[in-house]
């Protein structure tokens, strides 16, 4: 390995110790009690330090590590796929039973619980309960009588037939992680070699992004897959013109506007505009919308029998959304968000992505998928809002392997580029150290989030212990002798059936 002893250990040092040292350093950190949960500057400022050093020192041996672990790639089919994938389901469902305990740390995942288990019992929505306004939720309204989230129907649908079944819910993200893994590997393989889209793979999957995102309930997993099959489907149109693969990008684009339309909206975008520049595929334009045509219809249909107006969605007739021109509070939102998005990742992938898209754009070889991620960013400038609890920078969790992707465009040819071997030494330093300590990040990560999810779950825990049902039971709040006023957030836990409570309560 390398070129002699030197660099052997250099190898070492920088793509073993190093991560390491980070583990454990984070360990410490996110420990504290005073550790915000949202991350900030630190722990990007670690996240900085570590790869840097790690990128420096595996310079001398990185090709010769890189070729070792990635050469057995080069000849894999269908099946090590199929393994991966299924690696990755376990993996997933393993942070969701095991570090998330099958929990929600935020309201929007009880919402969309909340959806699921009413669309199961084939109903859109609930009655109110006769204390309505004493329960609300921050996402789930008393809208004239009708108990409804405040989300689009799109990923509670997915998992209402688990839920009408009485099958753990905690199971169909990490599938559809699973999934999203092989479409994923399917795209690149559009644009790059097969040992390179395995790094891809690698790169995508080995990051508590990924992992964390698929053990949850959070939506983005579902709108993830959704993505990836448009961009499967319009890149073959743009390479073979079917009318298939327009109408198929379509349908994609309509499964990602019936959960987050936000970014259906953002990955269209580009594509339209491919296909409008493109005289030999401009026809497309009319398949594509055609795919999606029946979704859009389907929305507008919920939003009609829900609000009364098919042109308002819940979310805007009972939500004050953070939306507007740019200003001081947009910007210091994305400022939050970048610095999320290196610590749950790898500030190595965040810059070189953006010195791959500036690449591709130089060479003229950037398609729509490029440009994905900068949309992405663009289009976050003009929205206020934190997101709440969350595993890493969510709202460019859909964008985030796209930008993977633009990276493996613009580096393959340097990994194995003998004329310029100190620029592929660098690159291939640099994807190592990012899945070294992207890997390194995991352990200490699921573990701050395993405690505050105990945290949170304590008081339903000593309930469970109890014996209780039906009852309305107050927490220890201090040693002062206060208790903890429920939160509404609490009934929701109980599902649609929480009315039959309030009910009883009443008639009692």
């Amino acid at each position: 390995m390398g070129r002699g002893t030197g660099s052997s250990w250099r190898g070492w040092i920088a793509y073993g110790l190093v991560p390491i040292l980070y583990s454990l350093t984070l360990a410490v950190v996110l420990r504290s009690p005073t550790r915000g949960e949202y991350g900030g500057p630190l722990l990007a400022g670690l996240s900085l330090a570590f790869s840097a050093a790690a990128l420096w020192l595996g310079r001398p041996a990185a090709r010769q590590v890189l070729d070792l672990a990635a050469r057995p790639a080069r000849g894999w089919g269908a099946l090590p796929l199929a393994g991966a994938a299924v690696l990755t389901a376990l993996a997933c469902a393993a942070v969701a039973r095991f570090v998330l305990a099958t929990s929600t740390i935020s309201s929007d995942e009880l919402a969309y619980l909340f959806q699921a288990h009413t669309y199961a019992e084939g109903r859109l929505w609930v009655d109110a309960p006769p204390v309505a306004a004493a329960v609300a939720s921050p996402h789930v309204y008393d809208l004239n009588g009708k108990w409804v989230s405040q989300y689009l129907p799109g990923w509670p649908l997915v998992m209402a037939p688990p839920a009408a079944l009485h099958a753990p819910l905690w199971l169909v993200n990490p599938l559809l992680g699973a999934a999203t893994l092989a479409v994923f590997f399917v795209l690149a393989r559009r644009y790059v070699s097969r040992e390179t889209a395995w790094i891809g793979i690698v790169l995508l999957a080995g990051s508590a992004f990924f992992l964390m995102t698929y053990g949850s309930y959070f939506n983005h997993g579902f709108t993830t897959l959704a993505g990836l099959g448009f961009a499967l489907f319009g890149s073959r149109y743009g390479r073979d013109g079917r009318v298939r693969d327009a109408v198929l990008a379509g349908d994609g684009i309509g499964l990602m506007g019936l959960t987050r339309p936000q970014n259906a909206a953002v990955f269209a975008a580009p594509f339209v505009l491919f296909l409008v520049l493109a005289k030999d595929r401009r026809q497309g334009l009319a398949w594509f919308l055609l795919g999606g045509a029946p979704f859009l219809a389907a929305l507008f249909a919920y939003d009609a029998a829900v609000t009364g107006d098919p042109l308002k969605p819940v979310q805007v007739a009972m939500v004050h959304e953070p939306v507007g021109v740019p200003g001081w509070i947009g910007v210091k939102r994305e400022i939050q968000r970048l610095l999320r998005l290196p610590e749950w990742t790898s500030p190595i992938l965040l810059f070189g992505w953006a010195a791959a898209f500036f690449l591709l754009l130089r060479r003229r070889k950037a398609d729509f998928t490029d440009w994905i991620m900068p949309v992405t960013f663009i289009g976050l400038m003009f929205y206020g809002g934190q997101g709440g609890p969350q595993f890493g920078s969510r709202y460019f969790f859909e964008a985030w392997p796209f930008a993977i992707l633009t990276a493996l465009k613009a580096i393959e040819a340097f990994v194995t580029d003998d004329v310029r071997p100190g620029r592929a030494a660098w690159i291939a330093s640099g994807l190592l150290a990012a899945a070294t300590l992207q890997l390194a990040y995991i352990p200490p990560r699921m573990w701050r989030e395993h405690l505050i999810v105990q945290e949170l779950d304590a008081p339903y825990r000593a309930v469970a212990r109890a014996g209780l049902h039906h009852a309305l039971v107050l927490f220890p709040y201090d040693n002062g002798g206060r208790y903890r006023r429920p939160f509404a957030a609490d009934f929701l836990k109980n599902g649609p059936h929480v009315l039959g409570l309030f009910q009883g309560m009443f008639e009692r």
